[in-house]
C-alpha cells in the first residue's frame, strides 16, 4: 500500500491514483473534490423535519436515480438537489403558500 493510500484511507478520502477502492462509511456525506472524495463535515448540515409525504417523495426520486445511475445516492444528497431544483421553479412561493393553506387548513 503506497502513502498516498494510507493518508487517504485515514482521512476518508481517495483519489484515482490510489491502489485501493474507496469504501464510504454508511450514514456519511462526501462530494468530490477534484480527484478524490472529501468527508463533508457534520456542522455542515442542517437538521429539517419534513413530513411523511415528503420523504416519501425523496425516497422516489432517489429510487429513480439509483435505476438511472446504478448506485443508491445518500437521502440528504437527493433532497438537496430536490430543494434547490425546486427554488428555479417560477411559482415555488405560490405552492409553498398552498401547502401551509392544506396543512394549516381546520378539519
Amino acid at each position: 500500500m503506497n502513502q498516498n493510500a494510507i493518508q487517504n484511507k485515514d482521512s476518508n478520502t481517495t483519489s484515482e491514483d490510489s491502489t485501493e477502492e474507496f469504501v464510504p462509511l454508511k450514514g456519511r456525506l462526501y462530494q468530490w473534490v477534484g480527484d478524490h472524495w472529501e468527508l463533508v463535515p457534520p456542522s455542515e448540515f442542517s437538521k429539517v423535519v419534513i413530513s411523511d409525504a415528503a420523504m416519501d417523495a425523496v425516497k422516489r426520486v432517489r429510487g429513480d436515480v439509483t435505476r438511472l445511475l446504478g448506485e443508491r445516492p445518500d437521502l440528504s444528497m437527493v433532497a438537496s438537489a430536490m430543494l434547490l431544483a425546486a427554488v428555479e421553479l417560477s411559482d415555488v412561493t405560490e405552492r409553498v403558500r398552498k401547502h401551509g393553506a392544506r396543512v394549516f387548513q381546520p378539519r
